[in-house]
């Protein structure tokens, strides 16, 4: 199967929300009180940085992403996994791993040194 990886933005998040409702449907935690608003408001509150954060995308519709969140720790600039999502049909296939993979070397031109 053949995915796209691709650097979001802010206006991404019109795509991301759906996709998140989607991965975290099945999941044993009810997510569904998150709603659009509040999803965008964990958002800022985890410092997510749309610019380093990625989607998956297979035939042009976002089946994936990983939402990274930057800030100091210890005096150290950090970025950590803020929240990250597949949807069922696409688990398994190494999305997750593929998509820090992808966004590593920008981190760290961005003087990133820890990632969690």
């Amino acid at each position: 199967m053949t995915c796209q990886f691709r650097f979001l933005s802010k206006d991404d998040l019109a795509a991301v929300y759906p996709t998140f409702v989607e991965a975290y449907s099945d999941y044993a935690v009810d997510m569904s009180c998150n709603t659009e608003t509040a999803f965008a408001h964990r958002a800022v509150k985890n410092g997510v940085e749309f610019s380093s954060s990625v989607g998956v995308y297979h035939n042009d519709k976002m089946v994936g992403f990983t939402l990274v969140g930057l800030g100091d720790w210890n005096n150290t600039w950090c970025a950590f996994d803020a929240m990250t999502g597949i949807v069922k049909p696409h688990r398994g296939q190494g999305f997750v791993g593929k998509m820090f993979d992808y966004t590593i070397p920008k981190l760290k031109g961005r003087g990133v040194r820890v990632l969690a």
